[in-house]
């Protein structure tokens, strides 16, 4: 093999730089993260709130988690909206963690005297500021690699949004169920001694999903700031015009 085909080989296949590595990495913590956050307010703390300490139906407490869905597909429209005027996604992924930093934080604070209203208003909240995250990793990854390897990069996200759902739920399960005294996670509590037993334990929970929100909003100032791809495409066509107009006057000239 001449040295002129290994060098050729070489450069078929581009390595990712320093900018794109980082990008590509602080969206894969993100994706981690978020659905480890997002499933485990969906699937197992806020639920066991509402039922075990605001004493809610199984069915009321569905419907009071639905407001939480909707927000977060508000919160995915609106980022949407915002990335393709910005043409920017590192600020709008910055106010989105902030907003779901807040939220979770506002859940932590959340006691047996805390009303239903104000409950559904905090996960609005944290909804919205999660929503931007379904889509923002997946533009960023695939903004920072080239052609080739986007299948690669879109697998891995999937793969790590599956595997942050099952950590956060396991983590977050074992932070309550240690928490919890006795065998009082076998029923749900009917005194009001168990019900403060119970929401102390869920306490030490949302702390945990806290401590993820906090971890996400650290990662987004990682994220490497890079214009999208399409407006990357349309500047340097329009630079191709703008040289092949040059060259044609110096033709004229000439």
């Amino acid at each position: 093999m001449t040295t002129a085909s290994i060098t050729a080989e070489t450069h078929s296949k581009p390595r990712l730089r320093g900018f794109a590595l980082i990008s590509v990495m602080t969206a894969l913590m993100l994706t981690l993260l978020l659905e480890a956050l997002d499933q485990t307010i969906v699937g197992t703390a806020m639920p066991l709130f509402f039922q075990g300490v605001l004493a809610v139906s199984p069915t009321s407490a569905g419907l009071v988690m639905t407001p939480f869905s909707v927000s977060m597909v508000v919160g995915a429209v609106l980022s949407t909206q915002a990335m393709g005027r910005l043409k920017r996604y590192r600020v709008v992924g910055i106010v989105a963690a902030l907003l779901m930093s807040v939220g979770t934080f506002l859940i932590t604070l959340m006691t047996p005297a805390t009303g239903i209203g104000l409950a559904i208003a905090i996960l609005v909240l944290t909804g919205i500021g999660i929503g931007p995250f379904f889509s923002l990793p997946m533009v960023a990854v695939q903004n920072a690699l080239p052609a080739e390897r986007l299948g690669i990069s879109t697998a891995g996200l999937r793969y790590l949004g599956q595997l942050g759902a099952s950590l956060g739920i396991a983590i977050v399960g074992t932070v309550i169920n240690s928490s919890v005294p006795g065998d009082s996670m076998n029923h749900l509590p009917s005194t009001t001694a168990s019900k403060m037993a119970l929401s102390a334990a869920l306490q030490h929970g949302f702390i945990a999903v806290l401590v993820f929100a906090l971890i996400a909003l650290v990662a987004t100032f990682f994220l490497k700031e890079v214009p999208l791809k399409a407006i990357q495409e349309r500047l340097e066509m329009e630079k191709a015009a703008q040289e092949d107009e040059e060259s044609g006057k110096e033709l004229v000239h000439a």
